[in-house]
């Protein structure tokens, strides 16, 4: 064959483009898990075209990780020459006809609070004050009428001392007369590094409760809003309290506040040395 005809077919054949192929499909196989990723094949998902349930291919999935299953999705190849077929996006249409378009972005990723640390770089997270960790009143797990109070350094008379974290029952304090509330104050004795509560007085439901005062030497975590029918503790009924974050200024709050930043920073060069094996 002459080069000229070589040529004239490679010019041919160059001008062909392959048929861009889109399909229509579910994530996830089906089954209960979590998301749709492929146990042991990093960046693939399952999918099912057709709304098939009997039938999941995998697919790649670099736009969308740990995407969870039943999200409507374009299938595709983004160019001709890719190998694998992949998620283009999400079938935004689909989800228009049953929900409003700020919506469906809630259901796309499943619970990842895990991957919100201070290494995660480019994953930030809205911070509340429950995430902050040092002295954290918390419900127990499962719930019940003792509540948990996280690790905490706190200075008393001159002295640092160290919080190891702990559970107190509330239990005793519940209003016994229907319709009735009060605030029940968490603390650390800083005398005997221990927790104590101290409850105020029942009012009515339609009356606000006052905080009861902080006796003197507790350090106060925070209060919390037993009914009547209170029989199991839980975030809603929680009011933060601590001093760490208060408002007033003070030595031992700055203190306080020093020490939760040393200990974080060596926390944090602690498991790097760790992680990078130094």
């Amino acid at each position: 064959m002459s080069k000229q005809l070589t040529d004239a077919w490679k010019e041919v054949l160059g001008k062909k483009a392959d048929r861009a192929i889109i399909r229509y499909a579910i994530t996830g196989d089906g089954s209960s898990a979590a998301n749709a990723n492929v146990t042991g094949r990093t960046g693939m998902a399952w999918v099912r075209y057709d709304e098939k349930d009997d039938r999941a291919s995998q697919v790649m999935n670099y736009r969308f990780p740990g995407i969870a299953q039943g999200v409507p999705v374009v299938v595709g190849k983004q160019y001709p020459t890719d190998r694998f077929f992949q998620i283009l996006g999400l079938n935004v249409e689909l989800y228009y006809q049953s929900m409003p378009a700020g919506t469906f972005p809630a259901y796309l990723i499943p619970p990842h609070g895990s991957t919100h640390t201070g290494t995660s770089g480019s994953d930030p997270a809205p911070i509340v004050i429950n995430n902050i960790v040092h002295g954290r009143m918390r419900p127990t797990s499962p719930v019940s009428m003792n509540v948990f109070v996280e690790t905490l350094y706190y200075e008393y008379n001159g002295t640092i001392t160290y919080w190891y974290g702990g559970t107190v029952s509330l239990a005793a304090h519940s209003p016994p007369d229907t319709g009735t509330h009060r605030y029940v104050l968490i603390s650390i004795n800083a005398t005997t590094n221990t927790l104590a509560t101290t409850a105020g007085v029942i009012v009515p439901s339609p009356v606000s409760p006052t905080l009861p005062d902080v006796p003197m030497g507790h350090i106060p975590i925070g209060a919390v809003m037993l009914q009547d029918s209170t029989t199991a503790i839980t975030y809603s009924i929680l009011y933060d309290y601590r001093i760490l974050f208060a408002v007033a200024g003070s030595v031992a709050q700055q203190i306080n506040q020093l020490l939760a930043i040393v200990a974080d920073d060596w926390d944090f060069e602690f498991s790097k040395h760790v992680v990078e094996g130094e």
